[in-house]
């Protein structure tokens, strides 16, 4: 566009309602017409980010947008910092234009009409300026000093040039004399006193200011201790109460410590004398979250902790995800979820220790594998049923756990499996049958294909996702291996052409295929079958699996139709599951911010 913003849509008018534009994602420029923004209902926001140089393009350590906190106006923040200057204040009614007059280059004045529009009456909170003439080309830019500057076009030596910064300054009506004439200063408009500033007058003049004014100073210390000190003991009564008022409406169930009344806090210094500070000897493995580590307490407890990587995609909301959620579930096939730390920029989670890690570990591994027998296996299966089925049905909340996979499957000291990892579930409300979401989360081979493509999800995206890991520990194939020799062929392929020719048995692993109940492994591969059928209504419910698991003639089980992403569907929905095509999934982890619409 003539703007300057790069538009993506269809049809003529593709400004109408565009696909993507490029003024929707600012880096360190804000050209006129593009807008700086917040969205109070949602929390999200359009900001300027500096470059770490002037020829460095990488994120620098300055920010620029909008802060609730204040007045109508933009403020630039400084990494670790905080604020580090803010603009002048504008009409918060809509528009308001102002007239600036800059230095340029051939050191005569250029006066410019801005047209600032800053709008607080609606859900998105926004700043945009203008210019009158369209005839001039501006730019304003973040510099990696953290200075938001405006800079000019020269047609003749095309080239920026800065005219100055939004900052503004002060300018003498007079030149400087030694006269004994009052000098005049320019008024300086739209100037704020800053937070919580306290502005002290005398109108006295004479022997007495001095003292009247230190005697108004002592008087204005005196009440902002008497009234910092009233503010501090109503915060300590208010929480005390809040505390209270908690604890009683939990009823003793909620919390997630070991006596399961509150989530304990830990210190930095105590996790790290646990971990030998994070020594690579005690590292047990790294997730989308970040690295594990194995810690020993004061009292000889031997505990998890997963710490937040500095290279996550996830971050405070999947912390707090995580918190929220296991800290009020309690079942034997859930990990203990037993402290917690946020302190120093650090976001640390304390589980209760499981010896044997994670079952991708022991599952796919030519070696370890022999430890999982097949009466381990199907308990596992059956334990981990178990375990979403609460999640599902019976947990104090409503849970959808969207990302269940071996490696999210934790082993006891017994082989007992502890599902972990919420830090992308969601909670549905009672009457809730399914939720939608414009961004995907998850590992690819264990989404559904109405989550994969449509962004839909529901308890039957968790089905899926069990049948998908019933397979994998029936077969002790991973799911994802088969994309290396196939990009469109998946593990409930290979295994329903196996069925499909009378040859169920060689799907089960070889490791265990002699000694296995034949008629267990070949019933829990139909359940497997049902549960990854395309259509989330041919699927059955959690209790449902349970039900069939623990049935013992494979004849009662309903017919399976063929299961999604299989070799006959080698179109679109192959091509959506594959990551060779789908930029939005990796390997491991595809970790988002959602926008979800509950129905």
């Amino acid at each position: 566009m003539d703007t300057g913003n790069l538009v993506l849509g269809f049809g003529k008018d593709q400004t109408k309602d565009p696909l993507w534009q490029s003024f929707d994602h600012p880096t360190d420029t804000l050209l006129p017409g593009m807008m700086i923004s917040l969205n109070k209902r949602t929390d999200q926001q359009r900001r300027l980010t500096s470059w770490a140089a002037v020829d460095d393009p990488k994120p620098g350590k300055f920010s620029l947008g909008i802060d609730l906190q204040l007045p109508a106006g933009v403020v630039v923040w400084k990494e670790n910092t905080g604020p580090y200057w803010r603009s002048a204040v504008y009409n918060l009614t809509g528009h308001e234009s102002k007239s600036i007059a800059f230095k340029n280059p051939s050191a005569t004045f250029l006066v410019l009409s801005f047209n600032v529009e800053f709008d607080d009456h609606t859900d998105e909170v926004y700043f945009t300026y203008g210019v009158s003439d369209s005839s001039v080309k501006l730019r304003s830019v973040l510099n990696p000093n953290g200075l938001f500057v405006l800079l000019l076009w020269q047609d003749d030596s095309k080239t920026w040039s800065e005219l100055g910064d939004w900052t503004g300054e002060c300018v003498r009506e007079n030149a400087l004399t030694c006269g004994r004439n009052r000098e005049g200063f320019s008024k300086l408009e739209l100037l704020k006193m800053p937070e919580h500033a306290v502005v002290l007058e005398n109108k006295k003049s004479g022997k007495g200011h001095a003292k009247n004014f230190f005697k108004k100073r002592w008087a204005v210390i005196a009440i902002a201790i008497v009234s910092a000190t009233t503010g501090l003991l109503a915060a300590i009564f208010g929480y005390l109460l809040w505390k209270r008022i908690s604890r009683n409406e939990d009823n003793g169930s909620a919390g997630s410590g070991k006596d399961g009344t509150e989530l304990p806090l830990s210190g930095l210094k105590s996790i790290l004398a646990a971990t030998n500070n994070f020594s690579e000897a005690n590292k047990l493995g790294e997730g989308g979250f970040g690295p594990v580590y194995k810690g020993i307490l004061p009292e000889n407890e031997e505990v998890a902790i997963k710490r937040l990587s500095k290279k996550s995609g996830q971050g405070h909301e999947e912390f707090m995800n995580e918190l929220k959620l296991i800290a009020k579930l309690q079942h034997t096939n859930l990990v203990r979820l037993l402290g917690c730390c946020n302190e120093e920029e650090e976001m640390i989670l304390i589980y209760e220790y499981m010896p044997h890690r994670s079952l991708d570990k022991l599952l796919f591994d030519p070696y370890e594998k022999i430890k999982l027998d097949w009466g381990k296996r199907f308990r596992i299966i059956d334990g981990v049923a178990q375990g979403v089925l609460y999640i599902h049905k019976y947990s104090r909340l409503r849970i959808i756990h969207r990302d269940l996979k071996a490696s999210n499957i934790l082993l006891d000291g017994e082989m007992n499996p502890k599902i972990s990892d919420f830090g992308m579930a969601r909670i549905f409300g009672m009457n809730q049958t399914e939720a939608n979401t414009d961004k995907i989360v998850g590992t690819y081979g264990y989404m559904s294909p109405e989550y994969a493509l449509l962004g839909n999800f529901s308890e039957k995206s968790d089905v899926f996702s069990f049948g998908v890991l019933i397979l994998e520990i029936v077969s002790g194939k991973r799911n994802s291996s088969f994309h290396r020799f196939d990009p469109t062929l998946t593990l409930a392929g290979w295994a329903w052409e196996l069925w499909k020719e009378g040859r169920g048995m060689e799907v089960i692993d070889e490791s265990v295929r002699e000694a296995c109940d034949t008629h267990e492994a070949l019933r829990c591969i139909h359940v497997g079958f049902l549960c990854v059928q395309e259509a989330p209504a041919d699927r059955p419910t959690m209790s449902s699996v349970i039900s069939m698991l623990q049935g013992n003639e494979a004849a009662s089980l309903p017919p399976s139709k063929e299961p999604a992403f299989s070799s006959a569907h080698r179109n679109s929905i192959a091509i959506a599951a594959s990551p060779q095509t789908s930029p939005i999934f990796s390997n491991n982890y595809v970790i988002t911010i959602s926008s979800e619409v509950r129905r």
